[in-house]
């Protein structure tokens, strides 16, 4: 048996004896705060062992930042904002900001990989992109449909004269995926980044996900605009 067999052990082991902590603490009239910080300690180290073995050191670290380290960087400076807001207007009961900063970043996740891919998108159709050729080094197809579902193709071209690798691009065009070795006419974006589309299909497929992004993101943008008016701080009198 291999590490990953045994890890599901490992994980419920680890779990487990943080409840058997969890319930002696539970018991005891003195020493509670010492078993407190072993099971703290225990089940953070049971999750982040749990976290490195099932998506590596880069995914881990990834998903602490996305998880941790960024709602911890927009409650502290939302809570700075608050402080100033409260003091320079001289009210200590102003309505909180966060949750037009929240709103507002959640608006820019959808918007901004939308009007991307939008911008892209039509970029191509009207004929502003770039006609290359695409030397096609891999393809995968771990589709169970066997055309029209997006596959991946790998490859590498010529651009004024530098050399651009490309790995894992969807490939949407009909068909049997190209064998390695060929060459395909495809058209390069001009914006980052700089995605390849193989024919109209696939420009339209990518500027139709764009526009669906924006589906959630407007009425999210509106909404941030509008919890912003509510919260802004009344113009001080000039008298």
């Amino acid at each position: 048996m291999t590490f990953k067999d045994y890890l599901p052990a490992f994980v419920v082991a680890g779990y487990a004896l943080a409840g058997i902590l969890g319930w002696l603490r539970g018991k005891l009239s003195s020493g509670r705060k010492p078993l407190a910080v072993a099971i703290s300690v225990l089940v953070v180290a049971t999750s982040l062992f749990w976290l490195i073995a099932g998506a590596g050191l880069t995914g881990t670290i990834t998903i602490l930042v996305v998880f941790l380290v960024v709602p911890f960087v927009v409650i502290f400076v939302s809570q700075v904002l608050g402080r100033a807001r409260r003091r320079k207007a001289g009210d200590e009961n102003l309505p909180p900001i966060w949750p037009a900063v929240v709103l507002a970043i959640g608006a820019l996740a959808f918007c901004l990989p939308a009007v991307n891919l939008v911008t892209n998108g039509l970029c191509s159709l009207v004929g502003l992109d770039h006609n290359v050729g695409l030397l096609v080094t891999g393809t995968e197809d771990a589709s169970t449909f066997r055309d029209g579902s997006p596959r991946l193709v790998s490859g590498e071209y010529l651009f004024e004269g530098t050399r651009i690798f490309v790995d894992h691009s969807w490939w949407f065009a009909f068909g049997p995926l190209p064998a390695e070795g060929d060459t395909i006419e495809v058209s390069v974006a001009p914006m980052w980044p700089y995605p390849i589309y193989e024919n109209t299909w696939s420009a339209v497929v990518m500027t139709g996900l764009g526009a669906t992004l924006l589906i959630p993101g407007i009425p999210l943008a509106l909404l941030a605009l509008k919890e912003r008016r509510r919260t802004a701080v009344p113009a001080l009198s000039s008298e």
